[in-house]
């Protein structure tokens, strides 16, 4: 499964899943997403969903590795609301989210020009960004595109504060 994941085969880890069960071999969180990331490299945020949401149909916990490649599969496919709900999601079961939960449900939201939302998700005192030059750059890329260089220099010293106050003496 984990072999058609890295070439955004769906279909066949589809396949190989529905094999699996047929054959009476239990489907782990691995096999499962493995699946989800096959789905996101697929483009098929749909069939990411269906895998992250039946993986507790199959008594296992979603993780935050299945919960990544579902919000990153949203966000390829335009569907913020849907990043957004399982980063909600990720929260209800105690999944801890980390830099790529939040900067993929961000990439969603900017995709779709929900720029608030963005800022939102990329606020310093919301998440660790520290040493996420990606997310970094997609909050000051979003300044800029709106015309608020101000706001940008900002977020920047704040982010620079912040690495300075956790700095051991």
């Amino acid at each position: 499964v984990s072999a058609c994941a890295a070439v955004g085969k769906w279909c066949q880890a589809l396949g190989l899943l529905n094999t699996m069960a047929w054959e009476a071999v239990e489907a782990d969180i691995i096999s499962c997403n493995a699946s989800i990331s096959a789905s996101e490299k697929g483009g098929e945020w749909r069939r990411a969903l269906s895998f992250i949401s039946g993986t507790t149909q199959v008594a296992l916990q979603p993780d935050g590795a299945g919960c990544n490649a579902s919000i990153s599969s949203c966000a390829k496919g335009l569907r913020w609301r849907w990043a957004l709900n399982l980063l909600t999601a990720m929260d209800l079961a105690i999944i801890r989210q980390d830099v790529i939960s939040r900067s993929a449900s961000a990439g969603a939201c900017q995709r779709s020009s929900k720029w608030q939302r963005v800022l939102f998700l990329l606020n310093p005192h919301m998440a660790s960004l520290r040493g996420d030059a990606i997310s970094r750059s997609m909050a000051v890329g979003i300044w800029e595109h709106v015309g608020n260089w101000h706001r940008a220099v900002g977020f920047l010293s704040a982010i620079g504060n912040a690495a300075t106050r956790m700095q051991p003496l």
